[in-house]
């Protein structure tokens, strides 16, 4: 009976999702190749001179980085209270600060003496899940997984002695990787690939450090900013989907009138430059006049120019054909108008120069009674043909009652004078 028993414990058998390793007064039995066994069985020597262990190398592995909150909930809001263990808490990661404070510029010139304005803090619960690698670089996992730390557990402390190594270094992965993201890019612009993204970094650094272990998932169930500041950023995404919108409708509304005004679309920024260019020619113009005065030659050079320019931008909107080409042609017609009516009316008057120089008091006579007929058309009107220091003339006045009144017709006795 003790020789079958001697007999079976030499053999060793691994299941399907382990790999087994000899053990001989505790230290593993490098074979080379045959170091790790496979699932399959394979032989020993009897116990107690050698010994088998095996490991589940295909379970994912759970490894919390932060504290984790007790239950569970359907998701998270920012403002919401988490559920940690009695005395637990949440240390925050620091990040580059949001992009949307570089508009304040009060704000930048008081941040500019502390480099502490260039940061900002976020709260974040993190769980890794991993399995032990099957082979890294032509050696098991296994072995590098069991090399890197014991399964033994400190003081004070749940995990183990290779769980805690692993948690400081992907810790600092995070803390690196964090620092080269800016609050915008945790919360919003790349919540979608941030899991993605701590993962490789994590396990680059895993490699680095030979720890045997394949990260599958880095979990994140909660991001926000830190502290009190998380209500406050409930309403970010909504200001931010309400400036654009204004954005969107000043572009609309720019567009609209760019093509009212100008017409073509495709003429604007040329227009806007020309008249640009105009507005520079102007005040290059006035700068020499107050320097050099209005008839010096470089004032004249300055006024070629303008007008250069002027006409440059006239041809660009008739170009383009919108509303400014029509008011540029009214504006000439109303011009012209005007100058050929004012031509009409000095050619006028230098027609009645000679009828003046004949017989000047004629020509004011008759220029008086032309006013009379043109402005006093509707009156009663008397000519008298004796000298004036010669006539006397008694005027009766009388004023009557208001009319449309029963006091309509009636005299006013105080009212009348001789």
């Amino acid at each position: 009976g003790i020789g079958v028993l001697l007999a079976l414990s030499t053999l060793s058998v691994v299941e399907g999702r382990e790999q087994g390793l000899r053990l001989r007064s505790g230290a593993i039995i490098d074979n080379g190749s045959e170091a790790v066994h496979n699932p399959g069985f394979f032989w020993k020597l009897p116990w107690p001179i050698e010994t088998t262990e095996v490991y589940d190398v295909s379970s994912i592995r759970a490894l919390a980085l932060t504290p984790m909150e007790r239950g569970e909930r359907p998701g998270f809001l920012w403002e919401d209270e988490l559920r940690l263990p009695p005395g637990a808490k949440l240390d925050p990661f620091i990040v580059g600060r949001s992009r949307l404070s570089d508009t304040s510029s009060a704000e930048t010139e008081t941040e500019s003496e502390d480099s502490s304005g260039d940061l900002a803090l976020v709260e974040m619960i993190i769980q890794l899940q991993y399995r032990i690698r099957p082979e890294s670089d032509g050696e098991a996992g296994l072995l590098r997984y069991l090399h890197f730390g014991t399964d033994g557990m400190t003081f004070k402390s749940n995990l183990t002695v290779r769980d805690q190594a692993l948690r400081a270094l992907a810790l600092s992965a995070i803390t690196r990787q964090l620092g080269l993201l800016t609050l915008d890019d945790v919360l919003s612009n790349q919540r979608a690939d941030l899991s993605s993204l701590l993962q490789s970094s994590i396990q680059k650094l895993f490699d680095e450090q030979q720890t045997g272990v394949e990260l599958i998932a880095v979990g994140l169930p909660l991001v926000r900013p830190a502290g009190q500041a998380a209500g406050g950023f409930q309403d970010l995404p909504l200001a931010m989907q309400q400036r654009d919108r204004a954005v969107a409708r000043a572009e609309r509304s720019r567009t609209s009138v760019f093509t009212a005004v100008i017409g073509n679309p495709d003429l604007v920024k040329p227009i806007e430059a020309s008249i640009d260019a105009v507005d520079a020619a102007r005040i290059d113009r006035d700068r020499i006049y107050r320097e050099t005065g209005e008839q010096s030659e470089e004032s004249l050079k300055a006024s070629q120019h303008l007008t250069k320019q002027i006409v440059a931008t006239e041809e660009l909107l008739f170009k383009a054909g919108g509303q400014a080409s029509s008011i540029i042609d009214s504006a000439e017609r109303d011009r012209w108008i005007d100058i050929m009516a004012k031509r009409a009316q000095a050619d006028r008057v230098m027609s009645q120069v000679a009828a003046y120089q004949a017989a000047p008091e004629l020509y004011r006579q008759r220029a008086i009674m032309q006013a009379y007929v043109r402005r006093l058309s509707n009156l009663r009107k008397y000519i008298v043909g004796i000298p004036p220091e010669r006539m006397n003339v008694n005027v009766e006045l009388r004023e009557l009652a208001s009319p449309n009144t029963i006091f309509e017709g009636v005299l006013t006795e105080e009212g009348s004078s001789p």
